[in-house]
C-alpha cells in the first residue's frame, strides 16, 4: 500500500497516520511523502513515480510472508520464490477451465468476422 504523498485540508495527516498504522498480515506500506509533485501539487512527477516504483520493489524484495493461523493455506508462498501450495494450483486450474470456452468463443467470432469481410470484398462470380 502507498501512503498519501500529497493533499491538503485538515484531515490529511490523520489519513496518513491511519494508513501508516494499518497492521495487517502480509501488508507493507510505502510512504510517498516528500516525493516531488507535478505543478498541480497533487500528483507525483514522472521521476517521483519511478522512485516510488523502486521503493515498492525494495519493499517487495524484503517481504517475508508471516505465518497465518492455518499454515496449510499459505504454505511455501513467497513473492521471491516460484513455489505455491496445492490449493493455489488447483484454483489456477479451475480458472483456466473457464477460460477455454471464452477463448473458443473469441476465435469463433474472429473467424466469422474475417470470413464475412473476405466474402464482402472478394465476391465470387455465380455461373448460370
Amino acid at each position: 500500500m502507498v501512503a498519501l504523498a500529497s493533499g491538503s485540508g485538515p484531515y490529511i495527516e490523520i489519513v496518513r497516520q491511519a494508513q501508516l498504522g494499518i497492521d495487517l498480515l502480509n501488508l507493507k506500506t510505502v510512504d510517498a511523502k516528500g516525493l516531488p509533485l507535478q505543478p498541480d501539487g497533487l500528483h507525483l512527477s514522472s521521476t517521483a513515480q519511478v522512485d516510488l516504483g523502486k521503493m515498492m520493489a525494495d519493499a517487495f524484495l524484503q517481504f517475508v510472508p508471516s505465518s497465518s493461523t492455518n499454515p496449510n493455506i499459505y504454505h511455501s508462498v513467497s513473492p521471491i520464490r516460484n513455489e505455491a501450495s496445492r490449493s493455489i494450483r488447483v484454483s489456477n486450474c479451475v480458472s483456466h477451465m473457464y477460460m477455454v470456452p471464452l477463448f473458443i468463443t473469441f476465435v469463433t467470432v474472429i473467424t466469422l468476422t474475417f470470413h464475412c469481410y473476405y466474402k464482402k470484398h472478394n465476391p465470387t462470380k455465380i455461373k448460370k
